[in-house]
């Protein structure tokens, strides 16, 4: 199986408490940046993605949980497409909160794997 990257959009970026975006939620923000990325592809069909990887600093709210799934559902209109999110929250975990001893090597082995990758 070879993988591609046919495209990249990322959205627009506004002041916070101010800004033109403070009422749209980042869901559907990022749904609307995949139905751009799909309009600038026309020879690609939804059915044709294999996975959308939304990239999430602080998961927080409306950006909780999988909001990766949530993009590929409201972007593609269709359940067949995965999605996931990946964010740096357990490193920095790792790095402000490090396990004190190794009495828990399940917590410390999944730390350092989170870590090594």
């Amino acid at each position: 199986m070879n993988t591609y990257i046919i495209a990249g959009f990322r959205s627009a970026v506004g002041k916070a408490p101010r800004g033109k975006f403070r009422f749209t939620r980042p869901d559907d923000l990022a749904a609307k940046v995949i139905q751009h990325l799909m309009s600038t592809v026309p020879n690609l069909a939804k059915e044709q993605v294999d996975d959308v990887i939304v990239g999430n600093a602080t998961p927080e709210a409306e950006q909780g949980l999988n909001i990766g799934r949530m993009i590929s559902l409201m972007g593609l209109n269709t359940d067949k497409v995965p999605g996931m999110t990946v964010n740096r929250y357990s490193q920095r975990q790792w790095f402000n909160d490090p396990p004190s001893s190794p009495s828990n090597s399940r917590e410390l082995g999944s730390r350092a794997a989170a870590t090594a990758n």
